[in-house]
């Protein structure tokens, strides 16, 4: 009896863990399709709609960061709490990724990293946030403003030679 409660139990934890909080179905969905597993090219134009495809969860805001900051520093330069622990390792990110925490009352509820570069091609999905925290160091979005757009940027390497990334995000104009 007490090895099935158990066992119970330890069931019960694996699909409830979500960067040590709950993981709900709809924060997973969001992470697939930000995450770099399919290769299909960017869509310029393509809205990504946070604030009304993620309501499983009480959120006021998100909290967007480079992903090579640690714990400490994101808590520190923004003030809000992270109540679990997660892996800030710097070698496991790139330059390009992005942390995105869902607050409340500036708690941290969960977070995902979207990768802004990818290895793998030209035409791998992939989605660079970065862009809304260009000459900064975080950003928070309220909740009625979290709605982006992927677009297409012009910019220069640093041979100055120009190209165009068709995976920048930024802020949609909502009403």
């Amino acid at each position: 009896m007490r090895k099935n409660i158990l066992l119970s139990l330890l069931i019960i934890s694996l699909f409830t863990c979500c960067n040590g909080q709950k993981k709900e179905i709809c924060i997973d969905n969001l992470e697939k399709k930000l995450a770099p597993l399919e290769n299909k090219s960017n869509v310029k134009g393509e809205i990504i709609n946070i604030r009304d495809s993620i309501s499983c969860i009480e959120w006021d805001s998100l909290l967007v960061v480079m992903a090579i900051g640690t714990k400490k520093s994101i808590e520190e330069n923004t003030k809000i709490s992270i109540p679990y622990s997660y892996n800030d390792t710097y070698t496991l990110y790139g330059d390009n990724d992005a942390i995105i925490f869902f607050i409340q009352n500036k708690k941290a509820l969960c977070h995902i990293i979207v990768k802004g570069d990818s290895k793998k091609g030209k035409t791998f999905r992939v989605y660079d946030f970065l862009d809304l925290i260009w000459n900064k160091n975080h950003i928070f979005i309220p909740k009625e403003k979290a709605v982006f757009e992927v677009y297409s940027k012009e910019v220069k390497n640093n041979r100055g030679q120009q190209f165009v990334r068709d995976n920048a995000v930024r802020l949609k104009s909502v009403n």
